[in-house]
């Protein structure tokens, strides 16, 4: 879900390619060790800084939108007391 994100992070020139020596040094410094979350975090956060904006989840977003264009599809908006979010393969709730 992270792919298109994790891409233009590591293909900063936007040449359309990642070598493995771009790649591994993320992988290993950031990546190769930290659960799911943290993760995401990582690759959504830019770099040196310690946190996310709304800007760095865009990709995020999009990446979400075209997966749930294509075909059937699996997310559906989930309504709470006070926000939207997205349930993966599930009715929405009342």
């Amino acid at each position: 879900m992270f792919s298109g994100a994790l891409f233009d992070r590591l293909d900063a020139a936007r040449t359309g390619r990642v070598t493995k020596e771009q790649f591994l040094p993320f992988w290993e410094a950031r990546l190769a060790e930290a659960d799911t979350a943290q993760r995401a975090f990582e690759v959504l956060r830019r770099e040196g800084v310690p946190y996310i904006t709304h800007a760095d989840m865009k990709p995020l977003m999009l990446d979400l939108l075209v997966r749930s264009e294509r075909g059937p599809s699996a997310l559906t908006p989930v309504r709470n007391s006070d926000c939207f979010s997205l349930s993966l393969g599930h009715a929405p709730r009342p």
